[in-house]
């Protein structure tokens, strides 16, 4: 496991050589310890190549932002108060800039989208929770027994006959007449 004593030597001498593999074998950790360490031992002669470096790569392979960024994150902390006193330094980061807010863009996109995909998943969801509790539900609207219709024709026969309602008074005909 490298420390950043061994990593801050290392960068040292690749930048003082411009040796793009050694540079590569530095920014490969991702262990924010160490990558903080080795930064903060970079001397401020330094700051302003590999910050360049950093920049360079990302704008040249954006895949890889996850541990470039994390350098780059660590350089602009703990060295801004130099970094602000550097002239024209906002146009060596313009490229930065663009892919940050570029990438900001399409993740906003990205989340709009996604909001109203959950949406369209919930609603055909719920739909189709629906649709399956209507299948089960979902009976003979209405039971026809032969039997107990037997029996209340047999019944309603009765009383007609009797000519009485259920409590014993007398019915009156359509007439009126008792």
């Amino acid at each position: 496991k490298s420390t950043a004593v061994s990593l801050g030597t290392v960068l040292e001498q690749a930048l003082q050589s411009h040796d793009n593999k050694l540079i590569e074998v530095v920014i490969r950790n991702t262990d924010k310890k160490v990558v903080n360490a080795t930064v903060g031992r970079l001397s401020s002669t330094r700051v302003l190549d590999f910050l360049n470096v950093l920049v360079e790569k990302f704008e040249s392979k954006p895949s890889r932002g996850f541990s470039l960024l994390l350098w780059i994150k660590a350089l602009l902390d703990q060295h801004a108060a130099y970094l602000v006193t550097v002239p024209n330094l906002a146009a060596s980061l313009s490229g930065l800039y663009q892919i940050v807010e570029s990438r900001i863009s399409v993740f906003s996109q990205f989340l709009r989208l996604q909001g109203r995909l959950e949406f369209v998943v919930s609603q055909a969801a719920l739909r189709a929770s629906q649709a399956q509790a209507e299948k089960v539900n979902k009976g003979p609207a209405v039971i026809y027994d032969e039997e107990a219709e037997a029996e209340e024709a047999d019944g309603s026969a009765d009383e007609e006959e009797d000519g009485a309602d259920s409590d014993g008074s007398e019915q009156a005909d359509v007439n009126g007449r008792g």
